[in-house]
């Protein structure tokens, strides 16, 4: 959720007055709302090796790091980083 919230404030929330709350909360809705209209858009920004790793092997996959790169976006996490299992 952290990328998600960072997308959010760079791309609509950043450098802006809002005079009150109900400002802010109208800016966020906005920002949601544009968003989930970009299809695929959370599930790339949430999209990490080493979760598609995780997910696949707790359903019984062995995956190597090059399989994980098939059905996942490349480069959000370096190889060396996803977490070995035995």
């Amino acid at each position: 959720m952290e990328r998600v919230w960072l997308y959010l404030r760079e791309r609509f929330l950043s450098l802006r007055f809002l005079p009150d709350t109900e400002a802010i909360i109208e800016a966020c809705c906005d920002a949601w709302r544009a968003i989930i209209a970009e299809p695929g858009r959370i599930k790339s920004l949430c999209a990490a090796l080493w979760i598609t790793k995780v997910i696949l092997e707790t359903h019984g996959h062995q995956c190597p790091d090059s399989e994980v790169r098939k059905v996942s976006k490349p480069g959000l996490v370096r190889p060396s980083e996803l977490k070995r299992h035995s």
